[in-house]
C-alpha cells in the first residue's frame, strides 16, 4: 500500500501551527491523498494558517505556466525531468505560497471592510 492511501492514518495535529504545502504525487491518488492531508491539516490548525497544495500537472515558474511537464505518477522523490531544475521547483513552490497569501491578504482586506 502505498503512501498516498495511508493518509488519512497519520496524526496531522504534530503539525499544528505550522504552515504547510503539499506537493502531491502526480495522479489521481495522490491528488486525492492530498485533499485528505490539507482537510486534516486544516481541522488540526482550526484553520489558521494555511495549508495549500501544488499542481504538480501545472507549474509555475521563469515567467510561465508548464502544463503536464512532470510525467504521471511522478514526486520529489524521483528524477528531475530534462530541463527542470531544484530552482524551478523552489519557485513553483514559491509561487503556491505567493499566491494564498495574496488570498489570506485579500480575504483579511474583505474581513475587515465587512465590518
Amino acid at each position: 500500500m502505498g503512501g498516498s492511501n495511508s493518509a488519512d492514518r497519520v496524526n496531522w495535529g504534530q503539525l499544528k501551527g505550522c504552515n504547510v504545502i503539499i506537493w502531491p504525487d502526480n495522479d489521481e491518488p495522490g491528488f486525492k491523498a492530498a485533499e485528505v492531508i490539507k482537510d486534516k491539516l486544516n481541522k488540526a490548525n482550526n484553520h489558521i494558517g494555511f495549508v495549500s497544495i501544488v499542481d504538480p500537472s501545472r507549474l509555475q515558474f521563469n515567467g510561465s505556466v508548464y502544463k503536464d511537464l512532470l510525467p504521471e505518477k511522478w514526486d520529489l522523490a524521483d528524477k528531475m525531468p530534462e530541463g527542470m531544475t531544484i530552482a524551478n521547483l523552489k519557485e513553483a513552490i514559491e509561487n503556491v505560497r505567493a499566491a494564498h497569501l495574496d488570498i489570506q491578504a485579500n480575504t483579511e482586506r474583505i474581513s475587515w471592510c465587512s465590518l
